[in-house]
């Protein structure tokens, strides 16, 4: 009889450690939950424009790069040239390096904002105060496995 009872008390204290290790789950699962950073926006990030320190705020958006499972081109355009391109405008996109052509892109977003870039070139007619602007192509090419992060120059079509 000691032995049963030893052994329901025993059951007992295992069900309650259950218990207690289900709870414990539940709070390092909320935990983790709270970590997870999550765009303020639906679809594929593809950058985000911050630095390490900087903050994020939900009303960002426009500091927020997303895309779909197509390839997308960034252009950085000169302010003088910005008024000659509009949504829908197509470019032929080449490989900076080769020049070889790479397909074609159509203008499906522009940035709000000018701005500087934060890369030079060896041009010496590139003046220090030139601002930019971002548009963004949708990309089509005939070729396979292009890079991403690849340095393109684009001709408008």
């Amino acid at each position: 009889e000691s032995k049963y009872t030893q052994a329901k008390i025993n059951n007992e204290l295992d069900l309650e450690r259950i218990k207690v290790a289900k709870s414990e789950l539940d709070v390092a699962k909320a935990k983790l939950e709270q970590t997870v950073l999550r765009s303020p926006i639906e679809g594929l990030v593809y950058k985000l424009d911050i630095h390490l320190g900087e903050t994020l705020a939900s009303n960002d958006t426009d500091r927020i790069v997303l895309g779909s499972d197509k390839l997308w081109v960034k252009l950085s355009v000169e302010s003088f040239w910005r008024d000659k391109i509009a949504l829908g405008s197509t470019f032929t996109v080449y490989d900076s390096e080769t020049r070889e052509s790479l397909g074609e892109g159509t203008v499906i977003q522009q940035s709000p904002y000018l701005g500087r870039r934060d890369f030079r070139t060896e041009d010496m007619q590139e003046r220090f105060d030139t601002k930019f602007q971002e548009f963004i192509l949708e990309f089509n090419s005939s070729k396979e496995n292009i890079p991403i992060g690849l340095s393109v120059l684009a001709e408008l079509n």
